[in-house]
């Protein structure tokens, strides 16, 4: 969450959720099946190519590049936020 600045807020942890939940749910399935099969298209190997691609993209385009604001979130109500970032 430090490569991507996106804090301690309620958005970073939505994103965190869904990004532990696809390794936990097939180790669910692999104690409850017997065995570990990933398919092709999966959380856990895709999520692990998404991780690389992003530390990548940032390595060269810089942090800062994350923090760059996209639009207006001062409708969502969430304090302290103000605008979303691409990160």
């Amino acid at each position: 969450m430090r490569v991507l600045q996106v804090g301690n807020n309620f958005l970073a942890y939505i994103m965190m959720i869904g990004i532990y939940s696809a390794f936990h749910f097939t180790t669910l399935e692999e104690y409850y099946v017997g065995t570990l099969y990933l398919p092709i298209g999966n959380g856990v190997s895709d999520g692990s190519g998404a991780i690389i691609f992003f530390s990548a993209m940032t390595c060269f385009k810089g942090n800062n590049f994350w923090a760059t604001p996209w639009f207006d979130a001062t409708w969502m109500n969430i304090e302290g936020v103000t605008v979303l970032t691409y990160g």
